[in-house]
């Protein structure tokens, strides 16, 4: 358990409906590809309420990202969300980082994973 049990939980539920639960930490991976631009957005700015000032949200993804190695690989598989989801595709780095900017999240930052994927991070700013 790495000294975590009792600290990490996981909620089922609709995120697009039911109550984001309040955490420090919200993390949402390979989610995003299935839904369109607006979901996206939406989804992204109902995550700030529930992460605690001074927190993190962290979204995880094939993200289309222009120089990396990645690149067509993914832009092949946001082809294949299209044909596969009703509503699904890849979609741009630099927009997941406009979506938690206009969320309201500072320090947004990036770096790839490894097999195509890539980290964006963002924080909820402390009260002061």
């Amino acid at each position: 358990t790495l000294g975590m049990a009792g600290t990490v939980s996981f909620h089922g539920g609709d995120f697009f409906t039911d109550p984001l639960p309040e955490a420090d930490v919200l993390m949402i991976g390979h989610s995003l590809v299935d839904w369109d631009d607006e979901q996206r957005r939406e989804l992204i700015a109902r995550t700030y309420p529930a992460v605690r000032p001074g927190g993190a949200f962290l979204v995880w993804d094939p993200m289309i990202v222009p120089q990396e190695h990645s690149y067509l690989r993914n832009l092949i598989r946001s082809l294949n969300f299209r044909l596969m989801t009703p509503r699904g595709g890849g979609y741009r780095i630099e927009d997941c980082e406009q979506w938690m900017r206009a969320a309201g999240y500072v320090d947004v930052s990036a770096r790839p994973l490894g097999h195509d994927v890539t980290l964006v991070m963002a924080c909820r700013a402390a009260h002061r």
